[in-house]
């Protein structure tokens, strides 16, 4: 009907989907974890808090994981890949615990914690195993329950008021804050927009979705999750060391998070238990 087209800046991040990947991804996120929270956070360089807390400790046991000599040769490859699928998916709950930040939650970036991010990564999970492996019911399912967190980040209050509305009423302080307002409730609508496109060229059509729609979905959805709060941030300055942790966070637990569970679904079908320890 709307087909999404082809963005040739969006990486295909289907591909590179393997549960080999453990310690490479270990090394990579646990350093990333660790310097974010010594990047500025508006006031402090280290802000610890309840949403703050879990990235510390994650960054510091992946990055001594990677580092202490011999340490990960001691583990099985499975337990290795649990460790790390696991600590992405508890940072992804993790989110419902709050930012702990000096500065709020950008109002209307509903899909970047909660329901919200966890309606993203089981979203993302479905698109990528479909787009990898054609369709399957357990696909559609998984793509059906990420819609529904995605909607219940929209119409259930999480402290900041009903977040629907708080798309528009983040438009207001004046100055760079008003325009800051301005292409947040924006950035906003166009996620929206991705969704309801999702649900027209992907959901709804089953097993005639064209796969290619299939994959643009899930890529634009990962990549238009961490961007927008970015773009939104580079408009006020002010904001802007809060949007990239942000990207940061979200970032590392929703990929560990998608990559821990197509790596489990796809072994499951070719009968091995990545579990099993």
């Amino acid at each position: 009907m709307f087909p999404l087209p082809s963005l040739p800046l969006v990486p295909k991040l289907h591909r590179f989907l393997e549960p080999e990947q453990a310690k490479t991804l270990a090394l990579v996120f646990g350093i990333a974890l660790l310097v974010q929270a010594f990047l500025p956070w508006g006031w402090t360089f280290i802000n610890i808090g309840a949403g703050t807390i879990w990235p510390l400790i994650v960054g510091a046991g992946f990055v001594a994981l990677s580092f202490v000599p011999g340490l990960a040769d001691q583990l099985k490859p499975n337990l290795f890949f649990l460790i790390v699928a696991g600590s992405g998916a508890l940072g992804v709950l993790w989110s419902f615990a709050g930012s702990g930040l000096p500065i709020p939650v950008p109002l209307g970036a509903f899909y970047t914690g909660g329901f919200g991010l966890i309606g993203v990564a089981t979203a993302i999970t479905g698109l990528f195993l479909w787009a990898r492996n054609g369709y399957q019911q357990l696909y559609w399912t998984l793509v059906l329950s990420g819609l529904a967190g995605l909607f219940f980040a929209l119409v259930i209050p999480m402290g900041g008021g009903f977040p629907l509305a708080n798309i528009f009423t983040q438009i207001g302080g004046g100055g760079m804050l008003t325009v800051s307002g301005i292409f947040g409730c924006v950035l906003s609508l166009g996620y929206i927009g991705l969704i309801v496109l999702l649900v027209l060229n992907v959901f709804l059509k089953k097993e005639e979705a064209d796969r290619e729609q299939v994959e643009r979905h899930g890529n634009v959805l990962f990549v238009a999750t961490l961007l927008f709060p970015v773009v939104q941030g580079l408009i006020s300055l002010k904001l802007a060391p809060f949007f990239l942790h942000v990207m940061i966070i979200s970032g590392c637990f929703l990929y560990l998070t998608i990559w821990g569970l197509v790596c489990f679904f796809e072994a499951k079908a070719r009968g091995e238990n990545l579990l099993q320890l």
